[in-house]
């Protein structure tokens, strides 16, 4: 199965490439009305079911990642936990110093708006401090295994549901759905994979993952194909093109780079490495037993007599 995985990743990341290059080109025709989207949006849909099946439907046993893929994973949840601490740092010193809200707001107009705001910055505190303590753990055993952090591997996600309330709310009125779709699809393929990492990372998950390293690729495909075309619009002076990709935050840099490392460290970990989770071997009940002494039997009798 390994195979497939390391196969998938190389694909993958070429469709990466590929697809960014094209979101570039027809960017500003789209923020302007004159290009056509739907080829590109069905070709992304079709590449990511493709991916998923690529890297198989049935569950697989995620392996202990050791060596260099462990630093790399390691470095990736540290950057990614720096990230999303800092965004969140930097929204709370602009609403609560400088009085500029998180785009498209202008102003707060209910309390549920006050309310979403906060719980991104809260969520986005908790959730990188997070990350950080778990590169910590990682960093000290010098090996990615499960088990840490049950509770605390909930706030990304609750991060990531605030990011799509705030969409629902906020960004719906700004820009078009049919146009931001891509980065809508960032926010859902984000969400389901901070939920599949929060139950690798404190291994709560009784059965082996089924999509695991599919939903990993989806994930890096779809948020470093919204940071690359948002960069490359700003260094385009394309703003109409830049406003359009305004869902794409920084903390995208991280799970972008998180997402392909996890998907490279399970492609490419020892083959010799045992998965995480072992089955106990069943006990053989048709191993022959030590016959019992007379005297055990007598003070089973007296036992039950008395």
């Amino acid at each position: 199965m390994q195979q497939n995985y390391r196969q998938a990743c190389w694909a993958a990341s070429g469709i990466t490439v590929l697809l960014t290059l094209w979101r570039v080109v027809i960017a500003p025709q789209v923020a302007k009305h004159t290009g056509t989207y739907s080829a590109l949006l069905a070709v992304t849909a079709v590449a990511l079911v493709g991916i998923l099946v690529w890297c198989g439907l049935k569950r697989e046993d995620l392996r202990e990642v050791r060596g260099i893929p462990a630093t790399v994973i390691t470095i990736a949840t540290l950057f990614t936990g720096a990230l999303l601490t800092v965004s969140s740092l930097f929204t709370t010193v602009r609403w609560l110093l400088w009085r500029e809200l998180p785009y498209p707001q202008k102003a707060l107009l209910t309390a549920t708006d006050k309310f979403f705001i906060g719980g991104l910055i809260v969520c986005g505190l908790l959730g990188g401090i997070f990350f950080v303590c778990l590169a910590a753990k990682w960093r000290q055993i010098q090996s990615v295994v499960r088990g840490f952090f049950p509770l605390m591997a909930l706030f990304p996600i609750f991060w990531s549901w605030f990011r799509l309330l705030r969409y629902e709310t906020s960004h719906v009125s700004a820009v078009g759905t049919y146009r931001s779709l891509l980065d809508l699809g960032v926010l859902v393929a984000e969400m389901l994979f901070l939920m599949a990492f929060a139950r690798f990372a404190s291994n709560v998950q009784e059965k082996p993952p089924r999509f695991f390293v599919g939903l990993s690729l989806c994930t890096g495909l779809l948020c470093m194909s919204g940071v690359l075309t948002r960069f490359a619009m700003f260094c385009s002076q394309e703003g109409a093109a830049f406003e359009e990709s305004a869902l794409i935050l920084a903390p995208d840099i991280g799970f972008a780079v998180l997402a392909f490392a996890l998907a490279f460290g399970q492609a490419f970990a020892s083959e010799q490495e045992p998965p995480l989770e072992e089955e106990p071997e069943p006990e053989n009940d048709d191993q022959p037993r030590a016959p019992l002494e007379l005297e055990d039997v007598i003070n089973d009798i007296l036992r039950q007599n008395y």
